[in-house]
């Protein structure tokens, strides 16, 4: 994996963790109620790109999608007990030193990041 060659090898496990938290978010709205997958008004499939940026120390996750902006954008929120689901950008918060997300203007994409060390 890129991580051991960066030196980051102890954070492959964390890694994980955050990619498949922001991915299966992504995957969540790029499938409608029927679990059939949204299109765009093109007729096209929605895109979800996976970039990882190091400097050797910290490690640097994104996850992009064309996904439109009205079908939900990353908040966290605190689950019930009873709640099945609802928990992973609390995840992602705890084993993160920082994790945000923003438009790309010009990219008509949105990019979720979440920042280890």
């Amino acid at each position: 994996m890129a991580l051991a060659g960066w030196g980051l090898g102890r954070l492959a496990d964390d890694c994980d963790v955050v990619i498949s938290e922001l991915t299966t978010n992504a995957f969540r709205a790029a499938t409608g109620p029927d679990g059939q997958p949204r299109y765009d008004m093109h007729g096209r499939l929605p895109v979800l790109w996976l970039r990882l940026l190091s400097d050797r120390t910290w490690l640097r996750l994104e996850v992009w999608d064309n996904l439109a902006p009205e079908l939900g954008v990353p908040i966290e929120r605190r689950a019930a007990a009873t709640d099945e689901s609802g928990r992973g950008l609390e995840l992602v918060s705890a084993l993160s030193q920082d994790w945000g997300w923003d438009v790309l203007p010009g990219n008509d994409a949105k990019r979720v990041w979440a920042v280890l060390a």
